[in-house]
C-alpha cells in the first residue's frame, strides 16, 4: 500500500471536504468523523446505530484489539443522529454501509479532482493526528488520542505535517552544512 499523507492547509481541506459532496452526504459525514477522531477506516465502517446512543463512542479496534473511547463533539453528534434519523438505521445497522475500497476510491477521485497526491482514508488519522498536536503542541497527547504504543510512530504521523509547516514558514530550506567540494 502506498504511503499517504493528511491535507494540513486548513482551505484545502474545506476545499475537498466541499467536493465530497459530489460522493453524498455519508461521505462527509464519514470524513468527518475519521477527521475528528483518529478512529481507523475499518473501526467506522464497523460501527452502528448503537454507537451513536450514549456520551461517547466505545469500540474495541480491529486492528490493535484495544479498547477504545472516543469523545465527540456535540455537533458531531447531532449529525450522526440525524444520519441515523434519515436512514432509518436499527440499532444493529451499520453507520457507513459501503466498504472500504468504496471509501477509498471516493477519497482519491475527490484528491485527484483536485490535484491531490497520497490522500487515501488513512489520512484521516494523520490529519486527526496533526489537528491534536496544532492544539495541545504535546506529541504524548497526539499518542494517547490515536492509541499508539509506541512514541516514534506516532512520530511518523506528525512528521508529514511538520515538513508542510516548515515548508510554509520558510519555502524551500537548504541545508545548514554545505556538501564539500572536493567530494
Amino acid at each position: 500500500m502506498a504511503q499517504v499523507t493528511g491535507i494540513y492547509c486548513d482551505a484545502e481541506h474545506e476545499k475537498f471536504y466541499a467536493a465530497l459532496w459530489s460522493h453524498g452526504k455519508e461521505m462527509q459525514l464519514l470524513w468527518r468523523l475519521g477527521c475528528h477522531t483518529g478512529i481507523r477506516i475499518s473501526d467506522i465502517l464497523r460501527l452502528t446505530a448503537k454507537s451513536t446512543n450514549g456520551a461517547e463512542l466505545v469500540l474495541i479496534e480491529s486492528k490493535t484489539g484495544k479498547k477504545r473511547k472516543v469523545s465527540l463533539s456535540e455537533d458531531m453528534w447531532d449529525d450522526l443522529d440525524e444520519h441515523v434519523r434519515i436512514n432509518a438505521l436499527k440499532d444493529n445497522d451499520r453507520l457507513f454501509p459501503i466498504t472500504r475500497m468504496t471509501v477509498h476510491r471516493y477519497i482519491t477521485a475527490t484528491a485527484r479532482f483536485l490535484g491531490l497526491n497520497f490522500i487515501g482514508c488513512h489520512s484521516m488519522r494523520k490529519i486527526f493526528a496533526w489537528s491534536v498536536y496544532r492544539n495541545t503542541g504535546d506529541v504524548k497527547a497526539v499518542k494517547a488520542a490515536l492509541n499508539h504504543k509506541y512514541l516514534s510512530t506516532t512520530m511518523l504521523y506528525l512528521l508529514d505535517g511538520m515538513r508542510w509547516s516548515c515548508k510554509r514558514a520558510y519555502g524551500d530550506v537548504k541545508p545548514f552544512i554545505e556538501p564539500s567540494k572536493g567530494a
